[in-house]
């Protein structure tokens, strides 16, 4: 399983499969590389709350690369990653 790369534990992507659906979570599975690809963006952004997304917002990770991008890439970056790893939850005003 490609999220234990994240250090994703057992026990998290079992939760995130619950919570998600066995059909959403095998969507996300076969779609590891833009998968990856999104959490790196995220990571590289210094986003803290990757688990908490998946679980709560795995939506995020099936929009294209380049839309996430264009919604961080903006003068207040580094506003915006404050707010979210605040409270995940304000990921909403920014989708």
């Amino acid at each position: 399983m490609f999220l234990k790369e994240y250090n994703i534990n057992e026990e998290t992507i079992n939760e995130i499969r619950r919570h998600n659906g066995d059909a959403v979570f095998s969507d996300l599975c076969v779609r590891e590389e833009e998968t990856k690809e999104i959490i790196d963006y995220l990571m590289s952004s210094n986003i803290e709350p990757i688990e908490e997304l998946l679980l709560y917002k795995i939506d995020l990770f099936f929009m294209d690369i380049n839309d996430l991008k264009n919604i961080f890439e903006k003068p207040n970056k580094e506003e915006i990653v404050n707010r979210i790893n605040e409270d995940f939850f304000t990921i909403d005003e920014l989708l």
